[in-house]
């Protein structure tokens, strides 16, 4: 203790004056406050810092000058529909719109069934459908009668254009070639029947026929015996 305080005594801080001593201690606590400061921010330095994680968005590199526009094929688009006259023994006789494709039996559904009465024995409903065709089905009876089967199974879209083995003509399923069979019916009359029959639907009965131009009542005797609805 006493060679400390002698050596206190050569560094000018005398123990016996407290005055002097106390403004030594002070001295002493600020040093350290300052030394641990200056410790504390020297390691702070030290310190590495993580850089920011990188999202895989910001990998991604954009686009360079000059670089060619990637163009996407367009969408596809959905089948072109058809337009088909449904008539005869169904459910809703009328004209169908149909996706590109379909066939007789799609028409025949879409028209709501074929009827109790229907006989679909002579039509082939596999038959393809173009647009604008005409698909009739025949009743039981008009096939017992010999009238609206089709010359073949599934000809023109399934219609049923023609009779067959000497029976009478129907007017509201033939086809231009088939009126043709009558007499005094040319091609161009032939035309004109079936554009009345499409402008009007099907006929009511055969004298209706002689509101077709071009058939007045003499050429309508002459066919009255071969023609039916």
């Amino acid at each position: 203790m006493r060679t400390m305080i002698a050596k206190l005594k050569r560094l000018g801080f005398d123990p016996s004056n407290p005055t002097r001593f106390k403004k030594l201690l002070i001295a002493l606590g600020v040093i350290l406050v300052l030394v641990a400061a200056l410790v504390t921010h020297l390691a702070g330095d030290g310190d590495v810092e993580e850089p920011p994680a990188v999202t895989r968005a910001e990998t991604i590199e954009a686009p360079r000058e000059n670089e060619p526009e990637v163009v996407r094929p367009p969408e596809t688009t959905s089948s072109p529909a058809i337009y088909v006259d449904v008539s005869g023994a169904v459910n809703k006789p009328m004209v169908i719109e149909l996706p590109a494709g379909s066939r007789v039996f799609d028409a025949i559904e879409a028209a709501g069934g074929p009827t109790e009465r229907a006989d679909t024995r002579h039509i082939n409903r596999a038959t393809p459908l173009n647009d604008g065709d005409r698909v009739y089905i025949p009743t039981e009876d008009e096939v017992a009668d010999g009238v609206g089967v089709p010359s073949s199974a599934g000809a023109d879209g399934g219609a049923a254009p023609a009779a067959s083995d000497g029976g009478k003509i129907n007017i509201n399923t033939a086809d231009a070639e088939t009126l043709q069979q009558l007499t005094g019916v040319g091609p161009a009359t032939a035309e004109k029947i079936l554009d009345y029959r499409a402008q009007n639907g099907n006929f009511k009965t055969t004298e209706e026929l002689q509101n077709v131009s071009g058939i007045g009542p003499k050429t309508f005797e002459k066919m009255r015996e071969k023609i039916t609805v």
